[in-house]
């Protein structure tokens, strides 16, 4: 066809004489300049009057052979562009449809009912481009589908619809039977390419729900539908239901009010017995009686190498081994696999040489009778050592190779600080070195005896077997008897007392069974003879005990399958525990001091805020605006390198961890997660630079969706390491994985990020053992300020010569109302942290979260210095919260500078909810006494909080205008009820 181009060409497009292609409006273009040139050449030089009427002729005849030859494949190009277009819309109507499915758990009834799922008008769903209509048809199996009910395996295969339309006529589809839609499933479209068909089937959307029960009685509720056992044993019941369905059991015979309740992510499996306690008779197969899942910690002798997830491991990190994919010889699996995680628990940070013995107290319990007990608590650590070694972190303690101590994390789930103290005194008794230690936290029947709760199982020399510790004192002064529990073997080394039904990995281990592992390598333990190595972890079931002790032993942990190397000393294991359950989970963050000295574990954060900026975050030892690191050696920095001024933004570190072992219980509701560090920042007013912490949940969906809003932490503006916290979050329902994020964000005004985080730690609990609680409310745990976060200089006496931060009944007169002890904090000339010399510097924003103008603004005083101590609690409605207090003040009473005392209540926004100036200088009424000469004396103040949630109360002394005269705040008998 000469220039104008051949019509073979694709749509939309032509072919030139050269083989080429070019576009339509291309060719349309060079033609008509071709054309214009023409007319030219015909008409010759035109004149006023216009062409000639033979070049008008020529121009015709020109334009009726263009359109002839370029109309047809216009026309064509069109109609594939509309054809694509209407193929988009059938599928953007399918996804509305699997979208009605999901939200209403029912198929839509008409193609009209997805009005409410598409951005699509009922006019636009229900008409093509050229007004014929478009069919909706779902599979006639489905039509009297109900959720409560659910689907058949078989069924599933009917899970489909079909979205009909033809653009030259109406489809017209006869669908009454399941022979029907499948001619019109499989129909070959492509030879009518006006016809166009959405297949959807969605039988993948469904969840298999598998119950069963092994005795008569429980009932049972599933979207709606109710079935009741009446007295006899429930049938097998296996059917497939939507996401989003509520799961009821109830342990009745007829169904009323449930014990539990599962919201479904994922296929889920239960199993009734009426054997269990009451409580317990609903519970997952294989867990017996509702066991949870629990992680499994361990020490080793020396240093392994080359072990991903942990980094640089040393003989006193407490190492979780866990998920993702965990499983035990013993299990289904017949192999060890898994994660090493950590370190959860360095001992080394605080003067440990070899941790011997270890275990993770998981409930409170009281050890010992009379005067000389101790309270432990859950989340405590107990351990050994094989040196006498000095343990230091907020206190000190020394203890000897035959002695156990107390290892007490500052903040829930965060083990980079704590307070130490003496569980037993070995020379009391006359102990070897303790190389294994158990306690018993429920009274537990081992081989046919019954072992009381606050016993202990322990190794107290070589080749001693497995002795059974009897407690009558505990602490500095220890006494109790010492019995053979187990002596068929002496090989033993480290013992962990399994107490209750516990899911680990794919095994289940049952009430009083013991671990173990042994002193060097091939080793026969039980009476079975079991060949086990020195980085092996084994199950003894004993069936007889003392002078009958008698067992058969089974391998749980493969140290070589794992990565340990046999026969090598530093991969020996010697120390193992169970560390809680799912209402008591530690969160096993890699590297969470970033004591690798790199970023192992963490993933580097893109700017969120889109303004540039390069992510700079590193593990480092030491930065110009930057302290060093409050624990161990490194700490994570946003600031290594310089960046572009000008803007602000915001970049930082992740890890995901998975959750998915405690779906069930997560599902069940009642789970919080806190999670803790420590940060800082700039606090210059125009750079002010800061760290923060962010928890994100996730669901079942590969590669998991965001369920909810994210936690964030207070932010941490100060140059000084500030305490970081998320409190006491709720687990949404759903939650199969929780991302920690650290944060630096950027001031506009900055060329660096000034922020840095450290000292992560987290944990999971059941929201009744925080409810309503204040931690260490008298102030009588261990000489402490334990549970509390604090600021300044706290508790230094009038003279300054002494830092203690709790005062006794003796001191200056002032008897606590409750106990022994009470808190002081008060002001003090010589405290640069809390100094603000009237300046908004970040320090009373950091803590308080308002600034120094905005705190005047207040209290009428122009603040010169601060000291306050903080508390986050979760409430239920109805909770009151009393406290006493006593101002004191150096100040002349009514004089000049209005120092003041106060306390303040924020929810879990950080708005706040009450602001109330206890004691002023000007305000209040005096009596003598006290380190300054007048206080006011104890008063006891009630606060009623509004509602259930999570609060936090602060409580503080301020400094007006001058330091010459201090100002004190004494604190006691912290209580909370409920109406």
């Amino acid at each position: 066809m000469d220039e104008w181009g051949t019509r073979d060409a694709s749509p939309g497009s032509c072919k030139t004489q050269d083989g080429g292609e070019e576009t339509w409006s291309k060719r349309r273009a060079r033609v008509h300049s071709k054309l214009k040139a023409n007319i030219h050449k015909m008409s010759g030089k035109l004149d006023d009057k216009g062409f000639a009427l033979i070049a008008m002729m020529g121009v015709l005849a020109i334009v009726v052979i263009l359109a002839t030859a370029l109309l047809p494949n216009m026309v064509t190009s069109f109609n594939t562009k509309a054809n694509e277009t209407e193929n988009d819309i059938l599928e953007h109507i399918g996804s509305s449809s699997a979208t009605y499915l999901r939200s209403t758990h029912t198929w839509p009834p008409t193609l009209a009912a997805h009005t409410s799922y598409s951005p699509l008008d009922s006019t636009q769903l229900l008409r093509n481009d050229r007004l014929f209509p478009r069919y909706y048809v779902l599979h006639p199996n489905m039509s009297g589908f109900n959720n409560g009910t659910g689907l058949a395996e078989t069924a599933l295969v009917d899970a489909r619809f079909l979205l009909i339309s033809n653009r030259v006529a109406d489809a017209a589809p006869t669908i009454s039977n399941g022979t029907e839609f499948t001619t019109w499933w499989s129909m070959d479209e492509s030879v009518n390419p006006e016809l166009h068909i959405y297949r959807g089937n969605l039988a993948s959307t469904f969840l298999r729900v598998s119950l069963s029960a092994v005795g008569n009685g429980g009932s049972f509720q599933i979207g709606g539908t109710t079935t009741h056992s009446s007295g006899g044993t429930l049938a097998p019941y296996e059917r497939y239901h939507l996401p989003g369905t509520i799961l009821s059991f109830d342990e009745a015979n007829t169904f009323g009010t449930p014990e539990l309740q599962v919201v479904l992510t994922s296929d889920v499996e239960f199993e009734f017995d009426p054997a269990c306690e009451a409580g317990k008779q609903w519970h997952v197969p294989g867990v017996e009686c509702g066991g949870e899942p629990a992680q499994f910690w361990l020490t080793t002798w020396g240093a392994p190498t080359g072990k991903s997830g942990v980094g640089t491991w040393n003989n006193d990190m407490m190492i979780a081994y866990g998920e993702p994919g965990l499983t035990f010889e013993s299990g289904p699996a017949g192999t060890t696999a898994g994660t090493f995680r950590g370190p959860l628990v360095d001992l080394q940070e605080f003067g440990a040489s070899v941790v011997e013995s270890l275990h993770f107290v998981s409930r409170d319990i009281t050890i010992g009778t009379g005067a000389n007990t101790v309270d432990l608590k859950a989340g405590d650590i107990l351990a050994s050592d094989i040196h006498d070694v000095t343990m230091t972190s907020h206190n000190s303690l020394f203890v000897e190779e035959k002695d156990v101590y107390v290892f007490r994390p500052w903040k829930p789930g965060d083990y980079s600080s704590g307070t130490f103290f003496m569980l037993f005194d070995g020379s009391d008794v006359g102990w070897a070195r303790v190389q294994g230690v158990s306690l018993v936290e429920t009274a537990t029947k081992v081989g046919g005896t019954t072992i009381q709760a606050g016993s202990f199982l322990m190794r107290t020399a070589i080749r001693s077997g497995i002795k059974l510790f009897v407690p009558f004192w505990a602490g500095n002064t220890t006494a109790g008897t010492l019995t053979d529990l187990y002596n068929a073997d002496d090989y033993f080394y480290s013992f962990e007392l399994v107490e209750t039904p516990l899911k680990v990995g794919d095994v289940t281990l049952k009430a009083g069974q013991i671990l173990s592992t042994t002193v060097g390598d091939g080793v026969l333990v039980g009476d079975n003879n079991l060949l086990v190595n020195s980085e092996d972890v084994f199950v003894l079931d004993l069936t007889g005990t003392g002078l009958l002790s008698a067992g058969r032993a089974t391998m749980l942990f493969d140290g070589s399958d794992a990565g340990l190397i046999p026969s090598s000393s530093s991969d020996s294991v010697v120390g193992i525990t169970l560390s809680g359950t799912c209402s008591n989970w530690l969160l096993p963050i890699i590297n969470p001091g970033f004591e690798t000295g790199d970023l192992t574990g963490w993933t580097r954060t893109e700017d969120v805020f889109g303004q540039g900026g390069v992510n700079q975050w590193n593990a480092t030892t030491a930065s110009y605006y930057m302290p060093s690191a409050p624990g161990g050696t490194y700490f994570a920095s946003a600031e290594t390198n310089g960046e572009t001024g000008g803007n602000t933004h915001r970049t930082g570190l992740s890890q995901r961890i998975a959750v998915s072992a405690c779906s069930v219980n997560i599902d069940a509701g009642g789970l919080v997660v806190t999670l803790s560090g420590v940060g800082h920042g700039q606090t210059d007013a125009l750079k002010r630079d800061y760290g923060s912490l962010q928890l994100t949940f996730y669901d079942a969906v590969s590669g998991g969706n965001p369920i909810g809003s994210a936690a964030v932490s207070n932010n941490a503006t100060a140059y000084s390491w500030t305490d970081l916290t998320i409190p006491y979050v709720e687990v949404p329902v759903g939650t199969r994985s929780i991302e920690v994020t650290v944060w630096g964000t950027k001031n506009a005004q900055s060329t660096y990020t000034d922020a840095g985080v450290d000292n992560l730690g987290g944990i999971m609990l059941a929201e009744t053992a925080v409810l309503n609680r204040v931690s260490n409310g008298s102030f009588e745990e261990y000489f402490d300020f334990a549970g509390w976060t604090y600021a300044g200089t706290i508790g230094t006496v009038f003279d300054g010569t002494s830092s203690l931060v709790l005062e006794q009944a003796s001191d200056l007169g002032i008897t606590p109302p409750d106990g022994t002890y009470q808190a002081r904090i008060r002001t003090f000339a010589d405290s640069p942290d809390t100094e603000t010399s009237g300046q908004d510097n970040g320090n009373l924003e950091a803590f308080f979260g308002f600034t120094n103008a905005a705190f005047n603004a207040k209290t009428g005083i122009s603040i010169k210095e601060f000291e306050g101590i903080k508390q986050t609690v979760r409430v239920g409605d109805g909770s009151q919260l009393s406290f006493q207090w006593n101002f004191g003040t150096a100040d002349t009473p009514g004089g000049t500078y209005n120092d003041l005392a106060f306390y303040y209540v924020t929810d879990s926004s950080g708005s706040e909810v009450q602001f109330t100036i206890l004691g002023s200088v000007k305000g209040s009424s005096f009596i003598p006494g006290g380190p300054g000469g007048n206080m006011t004396g104890y008063q006891t103040t009630y606060f009623n909080f509004p509602g259930a949630g999570t609060y936090t109360i602060y409580f503080g002394v301020a400094e007006d205008i001058d330091t010459d005269g201090p100002s004190f705040l004494y604190l006691d008998d912290f209580q909370m009820t409920t109406s």
